[in-house]
């Protein structure tokens, strides 16, 4: 820039905090995505067989640009897993891994 200054593009820092519940977390085998022009839909819950349904225990709601970052990264760790683990095989039809 002619003036001298520089554009600086700089990272909040943010203090996360996640309370004792959460940070235990909830085993998903079922996963759900829609979308609207304006936000993403993400669903997780739990399909038992013996049961016959499924039940959502957690929703997020994205907006089309947090939801590209989600995919992104979430892209890079499952290279980094497929790297040190060995490639998943999502092909066997396994009820166990439902995803709609």
């Amino acid at each position: 820039m002619s003036d001298g200054k520089k554009n600086v593009e700089k990272k909040a820092n943010i203090n996360v905090q996640i309370d004792d519940t959460t940070s235990l977390g909830k085993y998903t085998n079922l996963t759900s995505v829609s979308s609207t022009q304006n936000e993403f839909v993400l669903d997780f819950g739990f399909f038992h067989p013996s049961q016959g349904f499924a039940r959502i225990h957690s929703r997020a709601i994205l907006s089309p640009r947090q939801a590209k970052s989600f995919a992104l990264n979430l892209s890079s760790i499952l290279v980094q897993y497929e790297e040190m683990f060995g490639v998943i095989d999502t092909g066997d039809g396994d009820s166990d891994d439902l995803v709609q």
